[in-house]
């Protein structure tokens, strides 16, 4: 008996430790990846080239709907990551909770009115062929519905990585992603259609939602009673919520101005056949920024302990600098080397991207390696309302300098212009913020020894892509 609870001890321990948390991190990452590189082309091959097409259509249409959360999730997640009394995390909780199931209401009213609409969806999603608009109609609808079910619970995820769990929604993460591939096999098997499809995976999502939230309400109590028994006199207001979320909504639309307008700009400036070969490329690129978003999420519970613990704090984020830094610039250089020719073999040949391209993404990658700690930094210690101005400046210089780009250069302007409004607005300013207000963690050393390292970085990628241009020229 004793052996069992000393292995439960030590099983506890090594689960609660830095290093299982990445190991479970990137296992989730790997696992989600490999279902996704073998579920597309199996989805494809079944649902057919059109019908597929509505899976990124609708995807993108619901990362814009996810707008009217209107930053309440992520402002009630950072303010509780800094908070001590359980009262009022639970006060906050519970506010942000009903501001969520209020906002749902509305869109469920508003679903109502597209249920008994459907040619509505045609205005929404654009030109579909009459062959699927009814297909089409209930896919939407069933995708809507669940996604306005599950748009209260979005928060406990977030909720339980700062609670130090992020290992569970990462565990989270692996069975559902297995459990979509298995219904994507059995919607195969019995010859179902799409809007199956999306119910029975809607069905899955909802569940692990509601394990996520049981499961943090559990943990509650039990994580601040371990650490602290000092009740301090800590208090919050909706007003302050509202105020706070405002911030998160701004920035949220900064990111879809990034992320989500340049495959539109391609499309219709110079074409459709250009948007996949920006999208497979984009595609690796996004992995290579997940990685890193992920590995930082494993240390971000420890950024708000700066007040208690800054010598830990400290340690943690200049060894995550370095660390980032030194794997941005080995990524870059073999982005720079090796993109073009792995898009080629992972296409079968069918795709090939520039040269040019892909010294773009690489200058990239240089800049997000410098920006991502410093980012996570700020937004752990609830201060975006210190940078969100930049944030949504860097989503319309990236939209303006693309559409002007995008008329000389093509597909590699617009890249270029993701990287120049990036390193303009995220890099410096975001680096220059924290050196400011954080002059004992962000030193003026350690962020010119970085910025050296990755100019140095640049400067012999940029003559790496010359002497290659000038000997292709030459043969």
């Amino acid at each position: 008996m004793s052996f069992l609870l000393l292995s439960m001890n030590l099983m506890r321990d090594f689960m609660g430790s830095h290093k299982a948390k990445t190991i479970v991190t990137f296992t989730a990452l790997v696992i989600t990846t490999l279902i996704s590189f073998f579920s597309v082309p199996i989805s494809i091959s079944y649902f057919g080239s059109e019908q597929y097409g509505v899976f990124s259509l609708v995807g993108d249409t619901l990362a814009y709907l996810a707008l009217a959360n209107l930053g309440v999730p992520n402002a009630v997640t950072t303010a509780f990551a800094n908070l001590n009394n359980i009262n009022t995390c639970k006060k906050l909780i519970q506010s942000g909770l009903s501001l969520s199931i209020a906002i749902a209401l509305c869109l469920l009213c508003m679903l109502f009115v597209l249920y008994n609409n459907q040619s509505m969806v045609e205005i929404i999603l654009g030109k579909i062929p009459d062959s699927i608009l009814g297909l089409v109609a209930r896919f939407f609808i069933v995708s809507l519905f669940f996604f306005i079910l599950q748009l209260p619970l979005s928060m406990y995820g977030q909720l339980l990585i700062y609670l130090g769990y992020i290992h569970i929604t990462k565990l989270i993460t692996i069975f559902t992603s297995i459990l979509t591939l298995l219904i994507l096999l059995l919607v195969i098997y019995f010859k179902l259609s799409i809007v199956s499809l999306v119910a029975l995976n809607g069905v899955v999502g909802l569940a692990g939602s509601i394990f996520l939230a049981v499961f943090f309400y559990r943990k509650l109590n039990y994580h601040h009673r371990e650490i602290t028994n000092n009740q301090s006199s800590e208090s919050f207001s909706v007003t302050s919520l509202l105020k706070n979320s405002y911030f998160y909504f701004v920035n949220s639309i900064a990111g879809l101005l990034i992320m989500n307008t340049d495959g539109l700009v391609i499309s219709h400036n110079i074409g459709l056949a250009n948007v996949v070969q920006y999208s497979i490329a984009n595609k690796l690129i996004l992995l290579i920024i997940s990685v890193m978003v992920n590995y930082i999420l494993v240390f971000v519970a420890e950024f708000p302990k700066y007040q208690e613990q800054p010598e830990n704090t400290r340690l943690i984020v200049q060894k995550l600098l370095r660390r980032f830094c030194i794997a941005s610039i080995i990524t870059a250089i073999g982005v720079n080397l090796c993109l073009v020719q792995f898009v080629e073999i992972w296409t079968n040949h069918h795709i090939s991207i520039s040269h040019d391209l892909a010294l773009c993404f690489s200058l990239y990658i240089l800049c997000i390696g410098l920006s991502q700690v410093p980012y996570y930094f700020l937004y752990s210690l609830n201060m975006i309302q210190d940078f969100y101005r930049y944030a949504i400046f860097e989503g319309i210089i990236n939209l303006l300098l693309s559409l002007i780009l995008v008329r000389y250069w093509g597909l590699v302007g617009v890249i270029f212009a993701t990287f120049i409004s990036h390193l303009c607005c995220s890099t410096l300013i975001v680096n220059y913020i924290c050196q400011k207000k954080f002059p004992d963690i962000f030193t003026k050393k350690i962020i010119k020894e970085l910025i050296s390292y990755s100019v140095l970085a640049a400067v012999f990628i940029v003559l790496g892509y010359a002497l290659f241009l000038k000997s292709s020229l030459v043969y």
